[in-house]
Order: C-alpha cells, then structure tokens, then sequence
C-alpha cells in the first residue's frame, strides 16, 4: 500500500471518487497513481488502480 504524504481528492459526481497523488521518484518509477473508487451501491465500493 502506499502512504501518499500530499493527497489530492477530487469529487466527479455523487457516486464516483477520484483520488490522485504524486509518489516519490523511486517508488518503481511511477510517477502517479491513479486510483478511482466507483460506489456500486451504499455499502459496496469498486477500487481501481492505474499507473
């Protein structure tokens, strides 16, 4: 897991999260990480990651 030290969240809609942060350079090159949280319903959350 990573531990983003500044953390930018942004609201898309009122069912969707988008987070994004910058990770240092030498976290496996990866300059962002992409993470979207999508609600299926009230109690279940779909967590998807891109780099």
């Amino acid at each position: 897991h990573f531990s983003p030290s500044n953390l930018t969240a942004y609201i898309v809609n009122a069912h969707t999260l988008s987070v994004t942060w910058d990770l240092p350079s030498n976290v496996h090159d990866i300059d962002k990480v992409y993470i979207t949280i999508t609600e299926l319903d009230q109690t279940n959350r779909t967590i998807q990651m891109q780099s």
